[in-house]
């Protein structure tokens, strides 16, 4: 060890001054570069540490409020009642029979479902329904109708348009849901 410190000893001294000066520079560059990496490094692990906190801090405080959370968990359980969850051949029919009770002429889509595995257990079920020339009274009394339904069923959407003959064209989107392992209503 000493003899290749004595040995960068004597390469340093019989530099020129010049060449000393470039060995300088070329110390103080490798040290920046160092020192920027060391920096980048510290940023991200700061960051990292930041985000860990929160994620604690918001953990900490649902396990604080887990009373709360199952008190309002079970009164939604007692004002559910799964029986009334909505197929999609029963909103079809449920939709169509609340259009010809409002006196209105319309179309519908076939209902659409998703998968129940893929959301819990739950199969979502979407139904588009068209009505042409339609009076607002005859639409005020579908949108009654329809939420008669609710939860269970609900209007997601709705886009009207005037005619400029006093009538409207409405389009809605409609949605209910029931739980996979009941049978079809």
């Amino acid at each position: 060890m000493m003899d290749l410190l004595k040995k960068a000893k004597a390469f340093y001294f019989s530099r020129t001054k010049r060449e000393k000066i470039m060995l300088y520079a070329f110390v103080i560059a490798g040290l920046g570069l160092w020192y920027t990496n060391l920096s980048e490094k510290s940023r991200e692990l700061e960051e990292t540490m930041l985000d860990i906190s929160a994620r604690l801090d918001a953990a900490r405080m649902v396990i604080s409020r887990e009373g709360e959370i199952k008190a309002n968990l079970e009164a939604a359980r007692k004002a559910f009642d799964p029986s009334k969850t909505v197929s999609a051949r029963a909103l079809q029919d449920m939709v169509e029979k609340s259009a010809k009770d409002s006196s209105l002429q319309y179309e519908t889509s076939l209902p659409q479902s998703s998968e129940g595995a893929l959301s819990g257990g739950v199969s979502v079920s979407t139904l588009r329904f068209t009505a042409q020339h339609a009076s607002l009274s005859n639409l005020v009394e579908f949108e009654r109708r329809l939420r008669a339904l609710e939860p269970y069923a609900v209007v997601k959407e709705a886009l009207f348009s005037a005619d400029g003959k006093g009538f409207v064209n409405a389009r809605y989107k409609i949605c209910s849901f029931e739980f996979s392992n009941q049978t079809e209503k």
